[in-house]
């Protein structure tokens, strides 16, 4: 297997960048920032196309809906919101959440955003209003990158110390566990496929695990990819309809988000 080519780097315009999240259709990505704003760029030139301001507290995280029409911020007062990816205008917001907010992912079926908080805490949303689904309680403290897997069953979540968590999506209980990165995991993200788990650390690795370990199976590592240190997010898209050609799309701690391609069959 490859350790990737180095397809394009641009800079995000409103400095250190943070969380990031990929458009259903592959076209724009959006990257959160210390000045409350969530930029979107296109992912072709990566000219910046639109921005969100957020109204309170510094943004920290974003993830699209399933249908590409809402963005959902989560932020340093702990509340949630969503945003009209058309307009940029709120579409709702959620009560301020006992905790901070550790990670989010939106169901791969779309009704559902998944909130981790860092007690543990794992509560479902309803993409369209924001209003409270189900409450489940998890073994996960510090949780800090989440991501379901394509059929929805199960989540992948990233902690501080190095290691990722395989949940049942439904109950919160832990399935499995991998030894991922040496040190904190800051990015964790399954190919469109599901045969593939992308992960990004603190050490300034990307590396690419057979998704099949939460079944049960082992974990190996297929191909990884060094760079600069404290990668903070990590986005997975096929090329392909098959898995084989991945490209992965990673943002700093500084400014700079990268795309990189992987040949892994």
């Amino acid at each position: 297997p490859s350790t990737g080519e180095r397809h394009r780097e641009f800079q995000n315009t409103g400095g250190r960048a943070g969380g990031l999240a990929v458009s259903p259709d592959s076209k724009r990505v959006a990257v959160v920032d210390r000045q409350r704003v969530c930029r979107i760029y296109d992912l072709a030139d990566g000219n910046e196309v639109q921005s969100i301001q957020s109204p309170d507290g510094r943004l920290m995280l974003v993830a699209y809906s399933a249908d590409g029409q809402r963005l959902m911020t989560a932020a340093g007062d702990r509340t949630i919101r969503a945003w009209d990816t058309e307009n940029g205008s709120e579409a709702w917001s959620s009560p301020q959440l006992p905790n901070a907010i550790g990670s989010l992912a939106v169901h791969p079926k779309g009704g559902s955003l998944a909130v981790l908080q860092t007690d543990g805490t794992l509560t479902m949303l309803d993409v369209t209003n924001g209003t409270e689904q189900r409450s489940v309680k998890t073994d996960i403290r510090n949780g800090h990158a989440l991501t379901f897997n394509p059929n929805g069953q199960w989540l992948a979540v990233a902690d501080r110390t190095g290691k990722i968590s395989f949940l049942d999506s439904t109950t919160g209980r832990e399935i499995r566990q991998i030894e991922a990165h040496a040190g904190p995991v800051w990015g964790v993200q399954f190919s469109p496929e599901g045969r593939w788990l992308a992960t990004s650390g603190e050490d300034g690795k990307v590396h690419l695990w057979g998704g099949t370990s939460a079944a049960g199976k082992t974990a190996p590592k297929q191909c990884r990819r060094e760079g600069k240190p404290g990668y903070l997010g990590v986005s997975v898209d096929s090329t392909g309809n098959d898995d084989e050609s991945l490209v992965i799309l990673v943002v700093s701690p500084g400014t700079a988000a990268e795309k990189a391609g992987l040949q892994v069959g």
